[in-house]
């Protein structure tokens, strides 16, 4: 090729890397943007949020985690410890709220994407290369959409890469550390198996008697951990960690997430295939190749009950780091005629992970994430002011309150009452006894319900529906949340018998003639950072109690 050629094409390949690396950029300012507005919201923008936090407040204040779902306050944690320790940890300095759980997430992932460009910077020795892994990252429609949220998935995501790193590097004790990581991840969310696969099955392929020794620490370790939390809590760990997360599976819902995935991320499954490819055919398979195919493999679990795009997040620090490394070795070996080719690809893939605020329709330019009707838009001033209404309607309410979205009882400092899917997968295993629950709906010890998703079991929406009636119905977030009080006419029946309520099957949902009067917040509302006080407090003296 002609000097003038070469300088062509190399300028050409500066050029197209300059544009990949400035709409990286530009995601990366939208996933900032996202997360910021996210942090100064009070409110559940996740369902799960608030009950993730609430477990770590729990454990801050000295209160086991893992109960009886059947008693008082029919509350238990659905994840192992350790996200909950870390909560615990934070709102001592930040106060008990949802910010503490998602600084932690931001923080986390933010920790990914430099730990990211450590790997496939120092393998590359290309920090362009190493730059645009780690901003490819940030720009994942499923990173953008589940991260910075407070829920566990982004802290168990730098453990388990910390502990696969740990473990590649082969020495005593460096699988040390990759041993403490792959614990913390393990005991942060149970799908962190697919980096302790990778991890052993790296060892068996380069240190067989090691990997045997690994695998023998984690499972004593593991295990051991396992057992005391499951004798200390009476069985409840196992009952509610790991049975109560065996849900109904989907092969259709499976099947469509990972062709969403498979749509979103076309170029890193790609550059991914080819990086285990080149890396068979040459003997020269990392753990990060290995990590790849386990954490595909693992995000099968997409397709139960509950699930979602954050099946992937494994797979997607995965196939950043693998599809970096192809990267590298094609900007090595392709011809200086070809290179340009690699940033274009890089342009050819950015439309496809469109996401965010702005409005790309006119271009074609769409979320294209299964789950972007309800994750990646911004909440907005409106979506906290109608927050703000149903925390009146907390404020207001005498005794206890059951919320299906439990951060409007965090924000008023008020105990939280059960966590809905948990016991509705409890309930469809046969494993929670409903009548307390019930029975104290009967009862109308609730001066308040708040219904959204109704993913509470048939049973406790039954007794709802016939001992409370709607009074206001208020969008959040294009979401109506029901609001409920106790109905006058059945609290007419409950004041003259003592006889139990019977369990007939309830009509629909009474719905008031006129709403109450809308909350007085005053100039401000009441501050969501002061604290949780216990929830053994206002409780009827026939409500079961520990």
């Amino acid at each position: 090729m002609g000097k003038w050629l070469t300088a062509l094409a190399r300028g050409a390949s500066g050029l197209l890397w300059l544009l990949a690396l400035a709409v990286l950029l530009f995601y990366l300012y939208v996933y900032w943007t996202y997360a910021e507005a996210l942090l100064h919201f009070p409110f559940d923008y996740d369902q799960g949020e608030s009950y993730d936090v609430y477990s770590g407040i729990l454990l801050g204040q000295g209160r086991w985690i893992y109960n009886d779902n059947s008693l008082y306050p029919f509350y238990s944690s659905n994840y192992p410890p350790l996200y909950s320790v870390l909560v615990s940890l934070a709102v001592r300095f930040l106060g008990p709220s949802l910010f503490a759980g998602r600084l932690i997430s931001v923080v986390a992932s933010c920790m990914i994407g430099l730990l990211i460009y450590a790997i496939v910077s120092r393998r590359t020795r290309s920090r362009v290369i190493g730059v645009t892994a780690a901003l490819a990252f940030f720009a994942s429609t499923y990173v953008y959409h589940v991260t910075p949220l407070a829920r566990v998935n982004p802290s168990m995501a730098l453990f388990a890469l910390m502990g696969v790193y740990c473990t590649g590097k082969l020495r005593w004790r460096w699988l040390a550390l990759g041993v403490l990581f792959l614990l913390f991840a393990l005991y942060t969310k149970q799908t962190a198996v697919d980096a302790v696969a990778a991890s052993l099955l790296y060892l068996l392929l380069c240190r067989w008697r090691r990997a045997l020794v690994v695998g023998i620490i984690l499972a004593v370790l593991g295990g051991g951990t396992f057992y005391l939390l499951d004798q200390q809590s009476a069985g409840q760990f196992y009952l509610n960690v790991v049975a109560a997360n065996i849900n109904p599976f989907d092969w259709g819902q499976a099947e469509r997430y990972y062709l969403n995935f498979l749509e979103i991320h076309g170029l890193l499954l790609g550059l991914s295939t080819l990086g285990i490819a080149l890396a068979l055919w040459k003997r020269r398979l990392t753990i990060y190749h290995l990590y790849a195919l386990t954490s595909i493999g693992m995000a099968a679990g997409a397709g139960k009950w509950g699930a979602g795009e954050s099946y992937f997040l494994n797979a997607v620090v995965a196939t950043c780091i693998v599809a970096g490394l192809t990267l590298g070795q094609l900007r090595t070996n392709l011809s200086i005629g070809l290179r340009p080719v690699l940033p274009l690809l890089l342009l050819l893939q950015m439309p496809l992970l469109w996401h965010g605020p702005y409005d790309g329709t006119k271009w074609g330019l769409v979320d294209r994430g299964l789950q972007q009707s309800v994750l990646g838009q911004p909440p907005s001033a409106r979506d906290e002011a109608a927050g703000w209404c149903i925390v009146g309607y907390v404020d207001r309410s005498k005794g206890d309150v059951l919320l299906e979205e439990s951060s409007f009882a965090l924000a008023d400092r008020k105990p939280i009452i059960g966590n809905p899917s948990q016991l509705l997968n409890l309930s469809q295993l046969g494993q929670w006894d409903e009548r307390w629950l019930v029975d104290a709906l009967n009862r109308q010890h609730f001066g308040l319900v708040v219904l959204t998703a109704h993913f509470y079991p048939q049973s406790v929406l039954e007794a709802i529906g016939k001992n409370y009636g709607t009074v206001d119905i208020i969008e959040m977030g294009d979401v109506p949340y029901r609001v409920l009080l106790p109905n006058p006419v059945q609290a007419q029946a409950l004041n003259a018998s003592d006889e139990t309520v019977s369990s007939a099957a309830p009509e629909e949902v009474p719905t008031e003639t006129e709403p109450p009067q809308e909350a007085d917040l005053g100039s401000e509302p009441t501050d969501p950072t002061s604290g949780i006080p216990p929830d053994d407090g206002d409780v009827a003296n026939d409500l079961p109690s520990r």
